[in-house]
């Protein structure tokens, strides 16, 4: 795919800017703001030494990493104002269960002064379109710095290692496929993995989605674990309602949904697999 390509498809064709902030009554500031030059939104608040990276600075070295370990990037797209962006890298499809799983590496970078370029796993089951992102590691040497050659190095290196980290969690997931569970699962069990208290109304009408969900991934997966680990994710990306779709995505990559999905495979494999 060329530069051009992935940054109009992805929406992240634009740039950003680092400008100074003053007080109230015009006075100077330690601060800068990163601004987005095409809505003039502010992304984030930085200090004086942050090196602005501009999305086709980074999706080129992600290009240039991708080609060079023979993986497709397919597309992108940002998180909220912008200040989160990122890039997916198609990684061949497998079966695992009753259906068959595509599977994307995703690199995120920020213009939030916070986030550094991390990469990790976005698995999507083709029944029901669930998806389980893995927890994004930060890569603690992968800065924002204009250094091209060091970076591209470091996102390579990177790159291998969520591969290798990849290949682990198709191990695992193709593990809890093969392992059978009980038909009858507790609530007590399913608040272990949701998080609440068992006697609230909350919990009980959570339980209750989450046992929906089971039904058809039973029925897909058998009851088996891994069953049970899509029925969570079923339930994180459909039973649970959203503000819209963006918060959707903040969610199950950085937030509640994430975690409960994350939870869930901890849980489901240290009690069955």
């Amino acid at each position: 795919m060329e530069l051009t390509t992935l940054l109009t498809e992805s929406n992240t064709n634009w740039t950003v800017s680092k400008r100074p902030l003053v007080g109230p009554n015009g006075e100077t500031s330690p601060a800068f703001g990163i601004f987005r030059d095409d809505t003039d939104k502010c992304l984030g608040i930085v200090k004086s030494k942050y090196t602005i990276t501009q999305n086709s600075q980074v999706a080129s070295l992600m290009l240039e990493a991708a080609d060079t370990l023979n993986i497709k990037a397919s597309r992108g797209g940002s998180l909220g104002n912008g200040e989160r962006v990122y890039y997916q890298f198609t990684l061949p499809q497998v079966h695992i269960g009753g259906s068959d799983s595509l599977r994307y590496l995703t690199g995120l970078t920020a213009h939030d002064g916070l986030t550094k370029i991390g990469f990790g796993a976005t698995n999507v089951v083709v029944t029901c379109a669930n998806t389980f992102y893995s927890a994004l590691q930060d890569c603690e040497a992968v800065k924002h710095t204009p250094n091209h050659g060091q970076k591209l190095v470091q996102i390579i290196n990177s790159l291998k290692l969520s591969l290798s980290a990849e290949e682990m969690l198709v191990d695992r997931l193709i593990k809890l496929s093969n392992t059978t569970i009980p038909s009858k699962i507790d609530d007590e069990f399913l608040i272990s993995i949701l998080g609440g208290t068992a006697d609230t109304s909350r919990t009980k009408n959570r339980i209750a989605e989450l046992r929906l969900a089971m039904v058809p991934e039973y029925n897909t997966h058998g009851e088996t674990a891994y069953g049970l680990f899509n029925a969570v994710t079923r339930y994180t990306n459909h039973s649970v309602t959203y503000k819209d779709l963006d918060s959707k995505r903040k969610a199950l990559m950085f937030g509640t949904a994430a975690r409960i999905n994350e939870n869930a495979l901890n849980i489901i494999e240290a009690t069955y697999a």
